[in-house]
């Protein structure tokens, strides 16, 4: 082993970023300058110390045994050291840095493929940068999938007009291969933009979300939180009971949910086609919303059968299950924190329904007009506009950035019990996503957009599905869940089995075209493949936007870097003075006690002394303004609901109360306007390398908007904030 160079300039010594390589044994050591002393022209004298890695490395393939695809590197070193893998198959090559400096890393390897074998070189660098490559090579050997798995066929793809990411299935899968009571197994699997298995797991589940930290959320009855090692974060049994079919996390910190529970309702119909046939006292299956902590402690319940009419029935609302008649089958849930309400599908009403979640009012009805009682005609959205088509059987409604509704219409028989329309057949029908733009003062609805109804090669889902924006490049990733029939064409007559999914990504023109397709299958005549829900996820890693080594879900300056012991940082700089949430590296207010991390003291001005904490001082009194100065709540730290906590809008000088007024402005330079100057920073900020500050960076995320216009900013300055802060500048 060779001793650092560093070497005697006019300007002093400096040192040498050299590489110290060995060939083997452990433990490691590498001999670095820790303290020198230079004047020009005088002798350089210098002190070294040893790093040594204590433990490892060692590489461990499916430690969990749940995910065969995924491996961990372990390694203890006496001093902090950052770590860089670089792992190859030999002919092909990527680099994984984990930032923090640690002595004792637990790394996951992820992103390998089934059936191949690859070299994993383990970097070391401490806080003078000094660098060792670890030796030998830790070699990893994957199997091959599974003879049970499905099959993954790639129809297109094509990345560069795709959204970025890999794409997560959670799959669930049932039928008859060998014998009648016979059931496949269940994978959840992730691919890549190539169509290529990247990981999967045998925890397979109906719904699966990936978190923030980059764990997966199972939801199958109860609540399962996994890494992506296959490690157990959190299981949480809820007191709610049973849910099923979707989980959204809302704004307030809470989690949405369905359950179910059993309602006694008198003169519920017997009879799909005669609306005169007699009625009956029977037990119906109610879908409640249901609100709860992630430790399972319930909240708030909100009964469908409070909602709408429990004697009201669409197609499916007869079959019967275990807690009564399947009246309501609700399959999806969101939170709409634009006016605290909660948006919910209810499969077999062929009905979107929005309520207060407050006070449990009814809001209106998206869907068709049969059969509705004269007290709900009020709450009925009216059509507008042409082509316009209601959905049927649907799935997954979401907003998107520009404040429509976009969901997956299944379109089971496209018709309404006593509307006296011919149902139409399964070899006939097709599915779609569909997305509405809602105008609440008129009560009236628009379609603005689909793709199913008019291709040349239509699939038809009665079950399941799923369609999300995708938010980099506005295209939609659509999931056929149950594709039963392809073209007209049956599903196993293809040999795909009776259902197969088909996960398509098409851009949001029209007409759309498409840019991704897998079919995932069991050539089985009696298999029934059915990812529920895909997603595109934006890597098999948590992000950390700001590389600092603490990833972003728990860094409390998510845009600026202050991540434990970066060099020349004084220590650990994910310091929070006054504990508000905000890192003193990027908290406006390091000191002021503020509750709700919004930047705003909490109380009356007079409070704190500007001179002790050098906060906002408004009226020039000598003390930081406080929650009352500006009207503000003191506990919701977003008090007007507009993705800006309220010190950052005091700190733009934007009204934290009003949410048409934000710091994301599009003046990147703040000179009172916006022009060509601001196109220009931002042209250049896009191309690279990166110019923007984080002021500046703030100003001009102007992009996507709602559907009222006001910027709701995701994070990132990418082309479709340019082309809005360009028609700013143009007065468009």
């Amino acid at each position: 082993m060779k001793l650092l160079e560093f070497s005697n300039g006019a300007a002093g010594s400096t040192l040498q970023n050299a590489k110290s390589r060995i060939v083997a044994g452990i433990p490691f050591k590498i001999l670095r300058p820790v303290f020198l002393f230079f004047l020009s022209g005088m002798l350089t004298s210098t002190f070294v110390w040893s790093i040594e890695v204590t433990l490892g490395p060692s590489l461990t393939m499916d430690p969990n045994g749940v995910t065969p695809l995924a491996g961990v590197v372990e390694l203890t070193t006496d001093v902090p050291v950052r770590v860089t893998l670089t792992i190859s198959d030999g002919s092909d090559s990527w680099v994984r840095e984990f930032a923090a400096f640690q002595t004792g890393h637990y790394l996951p390897v992820l992103g390998l493929k089934p059936d191949n074998s690859y070299s994993i070189e383990v970097i070391v660098t401490d806080q003078a940068d000094a660098s060792l490559v670890l030796a030998p090579l830790l070699p990893a050997v994957t199997d091959p999938l599974p003879g049970d798995f499905p099959n993954i066929n790639v129809l297109l793809s094509d990345p560069s007009r795709m959204e970025p990411g890999f794409t997560l299935l959670d799959k669930f899968t049932r039928g008859k291969p060998a014998t009648p009571d016979a059931t496949l197994p269940r994978y959840t699997i992730i691919v890549d933009n190539a169509g290529d298995v990247v990981w999967y797991s045998t925890l397979g589940a109906n719904t699966t979300l990936q978190l923030p930290n980059g764990n997966l959320f199972y939801l199958d009855g109860n609540l399962l939180e996994i890494d992506l090692l296959g490690n157990e974060k959190q299981s949480v049994a809820l007191g709610a009971g049973q849910l099923h079919h979707d989980l959204f996390p809302t704004t307030n910190g809470t989690l949405l949910g369905l359950t179910r529970e059993t309602v006694v309702v008198a003169g519920f119909p017997t009879s799909y086609t005669n609306p005169d046939a007699p009625t009956q006292t029977a037990n119906i299956e109610d879908s409640p919303v249901v609100e709860f902590l992630s430790d399972g402690s319930l909240l708030n319940t909100w009964k469908l059968t409070d909602i709408l009419d429990p004697t009201r029935i669409g197609f499916n609302s007869l079959d019967s299950r275990p807690s009564g008649f399947d009246w309501a089958h609700a399959n999806a849930v969101l939170y709409d924190p634009r006016d605290d309400s909660i948006i919910v599908s209810v499969r077999h009403q062929d009905a979107v329904v929005k309520f207060s979640r407050s006070t449990g009012n009814l809001e209106w009805i998206l869907g068709n007009h049969d059969n509705w009682p004269p007290e709900f005609q009020p709450f009925l959205l009216t059509p507008v506009g042409a082509p316009f088509e209601w959905q049927y059987h649907q799935h997954a409604q979401m907003i998107t950035p520009s404040g429509t509704l976009l969901l997956f219409d299944n379109g089971n028989y496209r018709a309404s019990p006593f509307d006296g329309r011919a149902l139409i057949p399964d070899n006939e029908n097709y599915s779609r996503a569909v997305e509405y733009a809602i105008d609440e003062e008129t009560m009236e609805v628009r379609q603005i957009w689909e793709y199913g109804a008019h291709i040349d090669q239509s699939y038809y889902s009665p079950s399941q599905g799923d369609a999300d924006w995708m938010k980099n490049t506005g295209n939609v990733l659509i999931t056929s869940s149950a594709t039963a029939w392809l073209g007209g064409v049956a599903s196993k007559s293809l040999d795909m089995g009776r259902w197969h999914t088909r996960i398509i990504e098409v851009d949001h023109n029209t007409p759309a075209e498409k840019v991704f397709e897998i079919a995932v299958f069991n050539m089985n005549r009696n298999a029934e493949i059915r990812s529920y829900r895909s997603e595109r996820i934006p890597d098999l890693y948590p992000l950390d936007i700001d590389a600092d080594g603490v990833p972003d879900y728990q860094d409390n300056c998510v845009h600026e870097p202050n991540g434990a012991l970066i060099p020349d940082a004084g220590g650990n700089s994910q310091a929070d003075t006054d504990n508000d949430g905000l890192g003193d590296a990027c908290d406006p207010y390091p000191g002021s006690v503020d509750g709700d991390g919004d930047g705003l003291v909490d109380g009356a001005d007079g409070v704190v002394p500007v001179a002790v904490y050098s906060g906002i001082d408004a009226n020039g009194d000598g003390f930081v303004d406080g929650e009352q100065d500006f009207g503000t709540s003191a506990t919701n730290a977003d008090s007007d609901s507009d993705g800006f906590i309220d010190g950052l809008e005091v700190y733009f000088n934007s009204n934290p109360t009003l949410q048409t007024d934000t710091p994301a402005t599009g003046d990147v330079n703040e000179d009172g306007v916006v022009n060509l100057i601001d196109v220009l920073l931002v042209t250049r900020h896009i191309l690279g390398p990166p110019l923007l500050d984080v002021d500046q960076l703030i100003r001009a995320d102007v992009a996507p908007v709602n559907g009222l216009g006001i910027p709701t900013p995701d994070g990132t300055v990418t082309a479709g904030d340019l082309v809005r802060i360009q028609r700013m500048a143009l007065g468009l």
